[in-house]
Parts: structure tokens; C-alpha cells; sequence
């Protein structure tokens, strides 16, 4: 062979390889087909028109190709009812990549057609060398499960992009950054992302659907620069790494549903004031979590919120116009040593407070005695946890209600006050003498007649009492299952008179 025909041969073979690997194509709708002999090719340039039919023929047919150019490409509508194209779907809309176009095939990058509106049901899912998309300005919405197993590393959905289905971007395991400003993020949309650790939700997001974040492993914290979230779906932001979550500034934001952040790693929560729907088990398992801020025009604490928070260390967490504490509500919150029941709230449900073994304190506001459901506080070493009963009319009422009677309920009175009358004058004196003298006068309160505490009640008493009344000097003691204990002294008849506020004073 000559050194001419050598060279001719050369760029005979080079000019195959072009075209075998690299095509560009401009077509009608439907004649795709008879444009490509050569199905080895593996980057195609499309130009003109395509329907549903050139979409099977690439889908059937080239399956070496892993770059595709749409970008000068017009969708087409097309229907046969006599024979679906994929699947069972026989009707196509125009501006629209079919679902389960692209399933599963080779592609590494794809450029969307500049006028495209719809990315179809799993169009690209399964897709797991593609890397590289680009949204065109045009595109409406991502179908659900579009891009789900691809290889995407980063990927920014503009507004433009009003939904984002379900599923269309979960299982992207190389996926680490995203930036989404659509007004709805569907269900679990971005599930399982295990890489993903940069998020950023703009203005325009408005609702975040159920499971759409679940399981990003890798997620720590969440860029919110807009305040226009009206909803957070069940499970939302379960099983991540978020070490705080503030909504606070979603002004708009009414509902929070299930599960919404359980299993995460949560040191803190903030809730905005606009939320009067909370779901259950909102911080189920949030074993770091400290401090949560919530609502104050929620009517209950749902049933799991606060299950296995064992760090948790907010006393006052209840809001104000909570009525019911639902069931495994603080359940095995350790690490609470002080909690307060507001005066709004009316029933405890079953096991609420299970497992706070932390409790040392308990303020009670109400103005009757809470029902309770069963085992509420099981666990718990209950004569070493002091409840204070705010409302000191009702004491023996918690002292003889079911489960609340097992607590050490402080009661205060004044010592000497025999009569109970609030203060101390002759007539307690004259009633100590009668029960000195083996008389049995009515309504009289032994509890506070043993005035040097020596367990014997005698002259010796009679003679403390005359001394105090005489002093105008008066002790206040806290009475319990447990025993008596001194908090304070008082001299004034005005405080006498008012044992609820001699004890603020002294406090």
C-alpha cells in the first residue's frame, strides 16, 4: 500500500469514527429512526421536532449513548390509542420528555430541550452515570421519580420549577448540594440523599412534602432564605445529621406533621408562633435535643413529641394554652430535673412522662387536678420528686388523687396555726390547750400543733405558741407525705393573711 493510500485509509477510519461516536441529527417527529442506521453511536445532537416515537427508538435502540444534546429540540405531541409508546400510555403532551423515557440508560450528561416544560415520570430514573443536567428556563415541573438513582452531584432548581414531584430526585447518592426555590417539594423527594450536606430552600418554597429530606444522613443544616413555608409534611427532616432546625421565621408556616425531625441530632428547635398544628412525634428520638421553642396557641403536646429527648433540658416547654399532655409525650426525656404544668392544661395521657428519672421538681398551676392516663410517670422514684401545687386550696385534693398522691406534694401552713384560720391569735392558743387536755376541738389541724417538733404535743407547745403570738413572729413549714420542713419565718399580720405570697417572698 501506497503512503497516499495509507493516509486516505487513515482519514477514511478516522471519518467513521466521528460518525460512529459522535452524531448530530436534524429530524421530524417520528423519523428519528430512519436517520440513524448506526445504533453504536454514543453522543447524539438532535435538532428539529421529536415525539414519543424517537423518544422509544433511543430508549430501544441506542445503548451506547451517553451524552445527548435536546437543547434545539421541539417536543411534539402525539397519541395512539391502537399502540402505546411506553407502557400503557398512549396520550403524549408536547413540551414534555415521555415517563421512563431515558430509564436506565448510560447517560452521563443530557441537555434538555430549551423549551421543554415537563421532565416526565421517572424519565431518567435509574440513570446511574449521569451526572450532569441542566434545567432549561421553560421547564414547569419534574415528574415524580425523574431523576431517582442518578448520579447528579449538585443540582439548582429554579422558581420557574413550580413542583417537584415525588421522589424525582431520592436515592442520588453522589448528589452534595442543592438549591430548590419551587413553591412545592413533593414527597420524598430528595430521600435518602446520602450526600447531600449543602441545602438551600428559597423564597419561593412554600411546601415541603412528606419524607422529602428523610434520611440525608449527611445533612447538618438547612439555609431557609425565605419566609413563605405554609407546610412541613410527615417526616420531612427525619434521619438526618441537623443539629438545629429554626423556623421561626415562617411566618406563613401552620402546620408541622409527623415525625417531622425524629431521629435527628437536634440541639435545638424553634417553631414561629403561626403554627397551630403540630404532629406527633415531632422529636421522636432527638437524643441531643435541649431546648425547643414552641407555639403558644397549640392546644396540645401530641403524643410522642418528646419521646427518648434525653437531653432535654427546657422546664417550662409546655406553652400556655396547652390542654393536653398526650401519651409518651416527654417519655424517657432524662435529663429534665424541673418541669412545669401550666394552668391551661387538663389531662396527662398515659406514660407522658415515663422514664424522666431526672425529676427532682414539679410546678403544678392549674386550677383543678389533671386527669391522668395510666403508668403517666412509671419509672420514676415519685417521693423524691417535689410538686408544688400553686393553687394551695387543691393540695388535698392531689394528695388523694391516683398516682399524684405518690408524689412528695409540699403544702404550706404556718406552724401554730391550729384553726387553719391564716393567722395566729388566742383562739389558736385556746385550742392547743383543749387538745392538750385531751379534748378533741373540730377542725383541728394536728400537723402544725407540734410547735417544738419533739413528736409530743404538751405544755411546752402551749407556751412556743403564746410566745409567737405575742411576737407577732410566725414560721411557715411545707407538709408532705415525707414530713415536715421550715422554709421561712413571717412577722407581719398582712403576710399571715396571704400564705401564697409569704411564700413567693421567702422563695
Amino acid at each position: 500500500m501506497t503512503f497516499l493510500q495509507k493516509i486516505s485509509c487513515f482519514v477514511c477510519t478516522f471519518a467513521t469514527t466521528i460518525s460512529v461516536f459522535a452524531t448530530s441529527v436534524e429530524s421530524r417527529p417520528g423519523e428519528l429512526a430512519s436517520l440513524l442506521s448506526d445504533h453504536s453511536i454514543t453522543s447524539l445532537k438532535v435538532t428539529g421536532e421529536m415525539d414519543a416515537r424517537d423518544f422509544k427508538f433511543i430508549a430501544d435502540n441506542l445503548s451506547l449513548l451517553s451524552e445527548l444534546d435536546l437543547s434545539e429540540v421541539s417536543i411534539c405531541a402525539y397519541t395512539n390509542v391502537e399502540t402505546p409508546v411506553f407502557g400503557t400510555d398512549v396520550y403524549y403532551s408536547e413540551a414534555t420528555i415521555p415517563g421512563t423515557a431515558f430509564f436506565g440508560m448510560p447517560l452521563t450528561k443530557v441537555t434538555l430541550p430549551n423549551h421543554l416544560q415537563t421532565v416526565g415520570y421517572a424519565a431518567f430514573a435509574g440513570c446511574t452515570a449521569l451526572s450532569e443536567i441542566t434545567f432549561p428556563a421553560a421547564l414547569d415541573s419534574i415528574g415524580a421519580f425523574a431523576f431517582n438513582g442518578t448520579a447528579l452531584t449538585s443540582v439548582t432548581i429554579p422558581a420557574s420549577i413550580t413542583v417537584v414531584e415525588e421522589g424525582a430526585f431520592a436515592h442520588c447518592g453522589k448528589l452534595t448540594s442543592a438549591g430548590i426555590s419551587s413553591a412545592t417539594i413533593g414527597k420524598e423527594a430528595f430521600l435518602a440523599d446520602t450526600a447531600l450536606t449543602t441545602l438551600s430552600l428559597g423564597a419561593e418554597v412554600k411546601t415541603i412534602g412528606d419524607g422529602a429530606f428523610n434520611s440525608c444522613t449527611a445533612l447538618t443544616s438547612i439555609n431557609f432564605t425565605g419566609h413563605s413555608i405554609t407546610s412541613v409534611g410527615e417526616a420531612a427532616f427525619a434521619n438526618t445529621a441537623l443539629a438545629v432546625l429554626d423556623l421561626s421565621a415562617q411566618s406563613s408556616l401552620s402546620t408541622i406533621s409527623d415525625w417531622v425531625c425524629a431521629n435527628a441530632p437536634l440541639s435545638e428547635a424553634k417553631l414561629p408562633e403561626s403554627v397551630t398544628t403540630l404532629g406527633n412525634g415531632a422529636f421522636f428520638y432527638a437524643t441531643e435535643l435541649q431546648s425547643a421553642e414552641l407555639p403558644r396557641h397549640i392546644t396540645s403536646i401530641p403524643a410522642y413529641t418528646f419521646t427518648g429527648a434525653e437531653a432535654l433540658l427546657t422546664d417550662t416547654i409546655i406553652p400556655a394554652e396547652v390542654k393536653e399532655v398526650g401519651e409518651y409525650a416527654f417519655y424517657n426525656a432524662a435529663s429534665l430535673s424541673r418541669f412545669m404544668i401550666p394552668q391551661s392544661v387538663q389531662h396527662i395521657a398515659t406514660k407522658a412522662m415515663a422514664g424522666t428519672i431526672g425529676l427532682q421538681m414539679m410546678e403544678v398551676n392549674t386550677p383543678i387536678v389533671p386527669t391522668l392516663g395510666d403508668s403517666v410517670w412509671a419509672g420514676v422514684n415519685q417521693p423524691e420528686v417535689k410538686v408544688d401545687v400553686t393553687h394551695t386550696a387543691l393540695v388535698p385534693n392531689f394528695i388523694q388523687a391516683e398516682q399524684w398522691n405518690k408524689f412528695h406534694i409540699l403544702q404550706n401552713y404556718l406552724l401554730g396555726d391550729v384553726n387553719s384560720d391564716g393567722v395566729l391569735d388566742i383562739t389558736d392558743v385556746s385550742m392547743l390547750v383543749s387538745y392538750v387536755l385531751g379534748e378533741n376541738p373540730s377542725n383541728f389541724n394536728d400537723l402544725v400543733a407540734d410547735i417544738n417538733r419533739d413528736n409530743l404535743y404538751d405544755v411546752s407547745d402551749v407556751s412556743l405558741l403564746n410566745e409567737m403570738m405575742l411576737s407577732g413572729n410566725s414560721i411557715i413549714i411545707q407538709l408532705s407525705p415525707a414530713g415536715v420542713s421550715v422554709i421561712g419565718s413571717i412577722s407581719s399580720p398582712t403576710e399571715q393573711t396571704d400564705l401564697r405570697q409569704s411564700q413567693q417572698i421567702l422563695k
